[in-house]
């Protein structure tokens, strides 16, 4: 009885210890977050592929976006809003699952706050300036066929910045993919529709981490 009564008392220390730590620091240290968020991926790379897909698909059936009929127009951004919400929700459940294996008490809020950081808004805001000033300048200088290769690049350059907050190495892959496609499209290296460059720099982006992700689990455990 005594051994068992010491047993749970070392447990419950680990526990309190555990709690202590994951209280007083960003959770995502204590998180893998690589294997956590491996299905999403996979999904992510598959929405984005497909949909872009279907959209390229109704464009040259009908000869251009404007001449799609309002009804398959309502049904493709009806895809687009289901996806979504399914990418988010799946994102957001696995993430808050494996949350509270680390702090029981953790609760969706807790978990947006610590997402949601003043060292990731430092990185986030000025790269959102940055794109948005781009976006306004393609669209007035009739230049929408950058939209998707800066996109990519600038995007790139924030998964990059992001390494650090969230303590996903991966995200170097993916971010080194997106300006790598991205600055070969503004080189005139490759020349596709911008739903083709959408599958191939982001779509195909989230393809590699997922494939990525195997290995680097596998190489984490080794150590």
């Amino acid at each position: 009885m005594g051994n068992k009564k010491e047993l749970e008392d070392i447990v419950s220390d680990l526990m309190y210890i555990k709690n202590a730590i994951s209280k007083n620091n960003n959770i995502f240290k204590f998180m893998n977050l690589n294997q956590i968020l491996r299905r999403v991926y996979l999904i992510g790379a598959m929405v984005i592929i497909g949909l872009s897909g279907l959209f390229y698909y109704f464009i040259n059936r009908y000869g251009g976006y404007s001449g799609i009929p309002s009804n398959n127009k309502i049904l493709l951004y009806g895809l687009v809003f289901v996806a979504v919400i399914l990418v988010a929700g799946l994102k957001l459940t696995a993430m808050l699952k494996a949350a509270k294996r680390i702090n029981i008490n953790i609760t969706i809020f807790k978990l947006f706050e610590e997402v949601y950081t003043d060292q990731m808004l430092l990185v986030v805001i000025p790269f959102a300036v940055v794109v948005i000033s781009t976006l306004v300048f393609l669209a007035r200088n009739e230049l929408s066929d950058l939209v998707v290769p800066f996109l990519s690049i600038f995007i790139g350059l924030m998964c990059t910045s992001l390494v650090t907050v969230f303590y996903i190495k991966e995200l170097i892959i993916l971010g080194g993919w997106l300006i790598v496609t991205g600055a070969l499209v503004i080189l005139g290296i490759i020349n596709l529709h911008p739903l083709l460059l959408t599958m191939l720099t982001f779509g195909g982006g989230f393809l590699v981490i997922y494939i990525v992700s195997f290995f680097t689990s596998a190489s984490e455990k080794e150590c």
